[in-house]
C-alpha cells in the first residue's frame, strides 16, 4: 500500500489554516511539499510542489489571465504583475 505523500513543515506554515493541503475537488488534496529553502512566500509552483503549482493556477484562471489558449497577457505584463511568481515559458 503507498502511503499519502504529507505536507512538509514549510507546507504546514505556507497552508496553516488546511494543516498544509491544497484541496482540489471532493475532498482530494494536495500537499504542500515546499521546503525552507524556497524562497518566494507566494509560491507558483516553481519549487516543484503541485500543490502551489496549481493553487495559483486556479488564482490566474479566476484573475481571468489564463485562457482557453494559454495567458491572456503578454510575458512583459505577467512579470510586472506578478514578479517572480510569473512561470517560465
Amino acid at each position: 500500500m503507498t502511503q499519502e505523500p504529507q505536507p512538509t513543515d514549510a507546507g504546514k506554515r505556507r497552508w496553516p489554516h488546511t494543516g498544509g493541503y491544497v484541496f482540489v475537488n471532493d475532498g482530494e488534496r494536495l500537499p504542500c511539499t515546499c521546503l525552507d529553502t524556497c524562497s518566494v512566500p507566494y509560491c507558483s509552483g516553481r519549487c516543484g510542489c503541485d500543490a502551489c503549482s496549481l493553487a495559483f493556477t486556479i488564482t490566474l484562471d479566476e484573475m481571468g489571465v489564463l485562457g482557453p489558449d494559454g495567458y491572456t497577457i503578454s510575458e512583459e505584463e505577467g512579470r510586472a504583475r506578478f514578479g517572480p511568481l510569473w512561470p517560465n515559458p
